[in-house]
């Protein structure tokens, strides 16, 4: 007798997958150990239900029977149906049975486990349904009385009603009066034909299953014959096995005795598989995606020497795909994706293989580390896919911001502050037309609280700001070690700020300062731009949205023609070392630069015709450089970026 054995190495409870192999038997035996009267087999099972993480919902395998005898399952009744199925949480797959003649029977099922609910952790597990038990699947039978002796059947309970007028959870469809299978061997209901079996998955978080073989079983063999049957090796024949595995998966081969273990065929060998023998048996681990062949000779039942070939296909472990860009995996690209990007600053784990950040599903391995709360896997924040947390994941929600998807989402229940709880203001603001606005962006919040990460909106009237000028610069005191994003879209710039080492901030005080250039004909408005759409980031991983908007008025007097100063060259843009002023034909009569923060870091009251400002020592960022002459005083923006 030949059998197959797979035990996971992967410890993971979610990603545990208990894979049962498929058999290719030397006598026509679906499960080892078990003597069965007749076979009918599915030879090429639909047994892929995930392509790269993405779920197949359901699959369906027919095997096609033909009898010799009598057509009728009356006098020549199913004995049992043997089912060999691969799936992760198997609490929430049902399985329904359709005979030639329409009768269907629910084999598993768990109706409290609706759709999005994942049920039992356990894992795959060989089942034999046989009629006439003494407790037919009704509510409150155990599932381990269907288990063919696997250590890994469901844990739990039928919980599924049975009889007329209880509905498949398949497909709706009324299944077998008493939910036994000699509902099918009643006189009149034919043998031959197509019998259908149904898998179904309901879990929004399964990566599928593998439907490995299943079979049918009838009274008198002998009248039996299946389109689909493999055929049964002759006394001398070749042996092969072949079977499916996960990366990292361990799998155990037993054969009659082993004659000579030197591998026939080395050449069909990849890097994918290691082998080791011990007794009986071969022992395979899978170590890398591709195919492994191993040829040995054996000594079969009847002592013959033949041939024995395992074969096993290792397939990398399912997960779900990352979106580049969205952080937090809940289906959109926006501020709040930096929030989650910061939470996992510094951390490193898999690369991907041909990583891009265009938009699109990519295929990424777990890291292992996750978010406290929404255990979001940290491998959602490396967008770029180089197996680190940084910068240039940041870039990504710059290019694909406003792109949405709903592929495997992760689900938040954020709570949600009043505005007394914490406000988000600005000053109002007094300027001329023409002139350079920096207008602090203040946060407060109850005492004590902690931040790492603040996300907003800052909606401006384009008939008061010139939008090509609009920019935000984050405040390095709160934010001491930070990264952030500050995207345009129309008339609202979206700005996310986030902690990288680790530690919070009081959630109190000035967060960053707003950059823009008044227009020239502006009047004064009373909600010149509004602060709204605020969520801020503990420690925790809890984003707080605070559902309220702050109008911030603009006092706007008439301003003095600022086009003396059109001709005066400022370079390099950005500075890294130094910053060059060609005043040109102008007097200047005072140089003055200011940070984000409205700070004076520079003051010339002497510039020349060529003035240089050394910005070696300057912090990057963006700064505000005031000229003043004879003719007013002029705003310009000045990025430094070493």
């Amino acid at each position: 007798m030949i059998f197959l054995q797979e035990i996971s190495n992967n410890n993971s409870e979610k990603l545990s997958i208990m894979k049962k192999s498929l058999l290719l038997l030397l006598f026509a035996c679906f499960f080892a150990g078990q003597n069965l009267s007749a076979q009918c087999e599915c030879i090429d099972c639909p047994n892929d239900t995930y392509v790269m993480g993405e779920i197949v919902a359901s699959i369906s395998s027919t095997i096609t029977v033909e009898t010799t005898g009598t057509d009728d399952l009356g006098a020549n009744p199913l004995v049992s149906v043997d089912i060999d199925l691969h799936h992760t949480w198997l609490g929430d797959v049902s399985m329904s049975l359709v005979s030639p003649a329409g009768v269907h029977y629910a084999l598993m099922g768990d109706e409290g486990n609706a759709v999005g609910q994942c049920g039992s952790p356990a894992n795959g597990a060989n089942f034999t349904f046989v009629p006439g038990n003494a407790m037919p699947l009704t509510t409150g039978q155990s599932y381990a009385d269907v288990c063919n002796g696997s250590v890994n059947c469901i844990e739990g309970d039928w919980t599924l009603a049975c009889g007329l007028g209880a509905a498949d959870i398949h497909n709706g469809s009324v299944p077998s009066p008493n939910c036994d299978l000699n509902d099918f061997n009643v006189a009149g209901n034919t043998v031959s034909g197509e019998w259908t079996l149904y898998v179904n998955c309901v879990c929004n978080a399964e990566f599928g299953s593998y439907l490995n073989n299943w079979g049918l079983n009838f009274q008198n063999p002998d009248e039996i014959e299946c389109e689909d049957a493999p055929d049964t090796p002759t006394d001398g024949e070749p042996i092969v096995i072949e079977t499916t595995i996960f990366v990292g998966e361990t799998g155990v081969a037993c054969l009659p005795i082993m004659v000579d273990v030197t591998d026939l065929c080395p050449e069909e060998n990849e890097v994918s598989v290691v082998w080791s023998f011990d007794g009986e048996c071969v022992t395979y681990q899978g170590v890398s995606s591709g195919t492994d062949t191993l040829c040995i000779l054996v000594m079969d039942d009847l002592g013959n020497i033949v041939q024995a070939t395992i074969i096993v296909n290792v397939v990398p472990m399912p997960q779900p795909n990352i979106w580049p860009g969205d952080g937090n995996n809940d289906g959109i690209v926006n501020a709040q994706d930096l929030l989650y990007m910061g939470l996992g600053y510094g951390a490193t784990g898999p690369a991907r293989a041909s990583a891009t950040t265009d938009w699109g599903a990519e295929y990424a391995y777990y890291w292992g580390e996750e978010t406290q709360v929404s255990d979001v896997d940290y491998k959602f924040f490396d967008s770029n896919g180089d197996g680190t947390i940084d910068e240039a994941d940041a870039a990504a929600i710059v290019a694909n911001f406003g792109q949405t998807h709903s592929d495997n989402l992760t689900e938040f229940s954020p709570f949600v502050y009043s505005s007394e709880m914490i406000t988000m203001t600005a000053d109002a603001i007094e300027t001329a037309q023409g002139d350079m606005v920096n207008l602090p962006i203040t946060l407060n919040t109850i005492n004590g609280f902690v931040m790492t990460g603040v996300a907003f909106d800052i909606t401006l009237d384009a008939n008061v700001f010139d939008l090509s000028t609009v920019d935000f610069v984050a405040n390095g005191e709160i934010f001491v070690n930070n990264m952030s994003v500050a995207i345009l879209e129309n008339n609202i710039l979206h700005v996310a700020i986030t902690q990288t080492d680790g530690f919070g901030s009081p959630a109190q005080g000035i967060v960053g300062s707003l950059i823009a250039q008044v227009k020239s004909d502006a009047t004064p408005n009373a909600e010149a731009l509004m602060l709204q759409g605020v969520s801020v980031m503990n420690t925790a991983e809890v984003a707080f949205p605070i559902d309220v908007a702050t109008p911030v008025e603009a006092s706007v007097t008439t301003g003095t023609d600022n086009t003396w100063a059109n001709g005066i060259e400022i370079y390099p843009q950005p500075a890294s070392s130094q910053l060059f002023i060609q005043a040109g034909t102008t007097d200047l009569t005072n140089v003055t630069l200011y940070d984000a923060a409205g700070r004076v870091v520079l003051l010339n009251n002497a510039p020349s015709a060529l003035t240089t400002i050394n910005t070696a020592s300057f912090e990057n960022g963006i700064y505000m450089l005031s000229l003043e002459s004879a003719e007013g005083t002029a705003m310009k923006k000045v990025v430094v970026m070493k």
